[in-house]
């Protein structure tokens, strides 16, 4: 096994959403700086993929996306 001991050794030391060593992505998101994201989960329908098709997936795609994340209190 790589790993012996955790870096919190306490139960008072997890915190949701706190990390410590929290990463930056490319696009700026800090992961485990304190702030929690929701989770926007969705489903394509049974439909193929490809360069015909891809404005639909994509129109699909935000119209199962944006009343999440207005119902979660995102402001896309």
């Amino acid at each position: 096994m790589k790993y012996k001991n955790l870096i919190i050794n306490n139960p008072e030391g997890l915190m949701f959403g706190k990390a410590p060593f929290p990463v930056k992505t490319r696009r700026g998101l800090e992961i485990g700086g304190g702030q929690v994201y929701s989770e926007l989960n969705f489903t394509l329908p049974t439909m193929s993929i490809n360069s015909d098709t891809l404005t639909k997936v994509n129109e699909t795609s935000i119209t199962a996306v944006l009343p999440k994340g207005l119902w979660k209190g995102l402001y896309i």
